[in-house]
């Protein structure tokens, strides 16, 4: 136990430099930037938001405001990632997480299939576009409450970080339109569909600011 925490220490005081010096967020207590550990072998990972099984598959508020928190939870987690290659493939594990606790079935389904079909295609984004030389490992929080990315993130390359994120920026946008031409024809969903594409959609402001 004693070796692994020096290890840790000793990548943070590497790679927290790399954090953006004002990191709080209005209206939040000030939340200290993320430590970068390696993946460790043959173990599993922590869900990065608990799994709600108890969700049902009517609109609601209560299911509504859910997803929508998660997903602003999501990018405020990414955006104090040690570096900005890491953003791309922060944001697909997080949004695959969130697809994967979203009902599959009823007035769900299509928001889930939106979600998640945009979480694969960031995630594939980040692995065709790898940097050679920076590590692939979790992204942890500290803190009370410290959680960490769902699997091991993978590192864009530095010199197309700029192409890559507009790609990811455009399928933001993609995942953004579908969801709101998905609930164009129901007055029931149409609100609730409104509300999780921009909640999707308020990621493009991070890939904008890296």
């Amino acid at each position: 136990m004693k070796l692994l925490t020096i290890k840790i220490i000793s990548l943070a005081a590497i790679l927290l430099p790399l954090v953006p010096a004002n990191n709080a967020f209005a209206g939040t207590p000030p939340q200290l930037p993320p430590l970068f550990v390696p993946p460790p072998v043959g173990t599993d990972t922590p869900s990065f938001i608990p799994p709600n099984s108890a969700f049902g598959v009517d609109v609601s508020d209560e299911v509504t405001e859910t997803i929508a928190r998660q997903l602003q939870a999501a990018q405020d987690f990414c955006r104090r990632v040690p570096s900005d290659e890491y953003t791309v493939d922060c944001l697909g594990d997080a949004l695959e997480n969130i697809a994967r606790n979203m009902p599959k079935t009823g007035d769900y389904a299509e928001a889930q299939v939106a979600v998640a079909q945009a979480a694969r295609k960031l995630r594939a984004l980040a692995r065709e576009n790898t940097s050679p030389d920076l590590p692939t490992g979790f992204i942890r929080s500290t803190g009370a409450d410290a959680t960490r990315s769902n699997s091991p993130l993978v590192p864009v390359r530095t010199d197309t970080l700029a192409q890559t994120n507009a790609a990811a920026f455009a399928i933001i946008e993609e995942a953004e339109t579908i969801l709101l031409r998905s609930a164009a024809n129901s007055a029931v969903r149409k609100v609730h569909y409104e509300q999780i594409a921009q909640a999707v959609g308020s990621s493009k402001v991070l890939l904008r600011s890296v």
